[in-house]
């Protein structure tokens, strides 16, 4: 896995455990991107992959530290693939909230894969 600021162009046969330095100047640490096998994810993107590709034992140790609502949100929702509107039902809660705590969390786990 390599990282590579989001406006740097790049062939796609950049192979996993490249490290692409920026060449425009512009990469403040903000702005970084995640390469695995050759194409390029946003932040976003490759916290989701973290997060889904594995198993589920995977999933419960990468999301262990947060609290156990955060979790049952993200499990329910991300791993189990269930709908926002199933969850909301499921767990009581409005989906505002839902939503805004799935967003906190994932900045968590992204703070864990990105340390700053």
């Amino acid at each position: 896995m390599g990282f590579v600021c989001g406006r740097v162009c790049f062939s796609s046969s950049v192979k996993a455990g490249t490290k692409i330095a920026p060449t425009c100047g512009c990469c403040d640490g903000v702005m970084l991107s995640f390469v695995e096998g050759g194409m390029m994810m946003d932040r976003r993107s490759a916290v989701l992959s973290a997060l889904l590709d594995g198993s589920e034992a995977d999933f419960e140790n990468l999301v262990s530290f947060l609290p156990e609502l955060d979790r049952q949100i993200l499990r329910r929702h991300y791993w189990q693939g269930k709908s926002w509107q199933q969850v909301e039902d499921e767990m009581r809660y409005e989906l505002r909230y839902l939503k805004r705590r799935a967003a906190r969390a994932l900045r968590q786990v992204e703070s864990i894969i990105f340390p700053a």
